[in-house]
């Protein structure tokens, strides 16, 4: 807990306020990635990044992970472009909860910890910070 928690948590909430673009990336390639030592970093489609959260090699922030999610339903970026273009994405408004037992709760819609019942799309409804990594449950 701490000044730490408080900055992912105001980060997170500043990430709730508008819905980040999408756009497509040209790959670089691999290379140097300032910082970050070669270890560590990896290439991962959505698909590949959502198994190597799932088996604990990487950690994704909830508003990476749901990203995520909705890109691996498509098989191109293009897809992904022309859904985007006819959609309004969801507003989400995540409720935090701390319910003092050492972890902490970032609920969405459909969630019974949250205000609004109905879901904003499929999925975990509810993410648990618990030794430093966010999990994602169904509270439901």
């Amino acid at each position: 807990r701490g000044p730490r928690l408080q900055e992912r948590v105001g980060a997170l909430q500043r990430d709730r306020q508008q819905p980040g673009p999408i756009a497509r990336v040209v790959p670089v390639g691999p290379g140097p990635v300032e910082g970050v030592p070669e270890a560590r970093r990896a290439q991962l489609g959505p698909g590949a990044a959502l198994d190597a959260e799932r088996e604990g090699r990487i950690s994704l922030p909830p508003p990476t992970y749901r990203t995520l999610q909705w890109l691996a339903e498509f098989d191109t970026a293009d897809a992904a472009l022309a859904a985007a273009r006819e959609r309004t994405p969801p507003t989400l408004q995540p409720v935090f909860h701390d319910p003092g037992d050492g972890a902490f709760v970032l609920a969405l819609p459909g969630d019974p910890l949250h205000p609004v019942s109905e879901p904003a799309f499929a999925g975990p409804t509810r993410f648990v910070l618990e030794k430093g990594r966010w999990w994602a449950r169904d509270g439901r």
